[in-house]
Formats: structure tokens, C-alpha cells, sequence
């Protein structure tokens, strides 16, 4: 019994002191996915329809390596939805950039408030320990 009570005891500690440690892992990890996110907007901003063409080209990739299938009525395969993408990034790929632009935005900003209730709780608990 005073085994499991130790192992139990070690258990917890090792939770406790895990999470400190996750705690700033999981700010340099956020950093680096908005240091990313920065890239690539700047990346799309500097040349939206050379991102279009490029997005076009992967397609164009993958679209041989899917086989053709016959999909259930009211369903298309993978490769008809891609074959889709592909005509609407052609359409208008200024838009398809902006979109991108947009949703890299919108996860810039999710993260950067992840990474500041992160930064309020670690200062939080510095203040605690003072």
C-alpha cells in the first residue's frame, strides 16, 4: 500500500512540474506557428497570383494519382472536389489569395490570444510566488 502511495505521490509531482515545463513549450510553439503564419501572409501578399499558380501546380500533382471512381449520387470524389479548387482558384485568383490572406490572418490572431493568456497566466503565477 505505501507503495502505490508513492508511485501515486511521484505521479502527481511529476503532472505538476510537467506542466511548467508544457506551459512554455507551448508558448515557443505558438511563436514559432505565428512567426510561420507572418511568413506566409507576407509571402501571399508579395505575389497573390504567383500563391494561386502555385496551389494550382500541387493540384495539378496529386490529380493524376487519384484513381477514377464513381462516387454515390449526391457525393463526388477527391478528385472531382480538387478539380474543382483548381477552377475556382483559376477563376479569380486574386480572390482565392485574399481568402488566404484572411484565414492566415484569422489564425494570427487566435494565436496571438492563445500566446498572451499564456504569457497573463505565467506572469500571473510569477506574481503568486512573490
Amino acid at each position: 500500500m505505501k507503495t502505490l502511495w508513492i508511485l501515486l505521490l511521484l505521479f502527481f509531482v511529476t503532472v505538476c512540474y510537467g506542466q511548467e515545463a508544457s506551459k512554455q513549450e507551448t508558448l515557443t510553439r505558438l511563436e514559432a506557428e505565428r512567426t510561420a503564419i507572418k511568413a506566409k501572409i507576407a509571402e501571399i501578399e508579395k505575389d497573390p497570383v504567383k500563391h494561386a499558380d502555385d496551389k494550382i501546380k500541387r493540384i495539378d500533382e496529386w490529380l493524376p494519382k487519384l484513381p477514377d471512381r464513381t462516387a454515390k449520387e449526391g457525393r463526388i470524389t477527391m478528385k472531382q472536389y480538387l478539380q474543382n479548387i483548381k477552377a475556382d482558384i483559376a477563376k479569380d485568383k486574386a480572390a482565392y489569395s485574399a481568402n488566404e490572406v484572411t484565414a492566415l490572418t484569422a489564425d494570427k490572431v487566435r494565436l496571438e490570444s492563445r500566446i498572451d493568456s499564456i504569457e497573463k497566466e505565467v506572469n500571473d503565477e510569477l506574481i503568486k510566488e512573490k
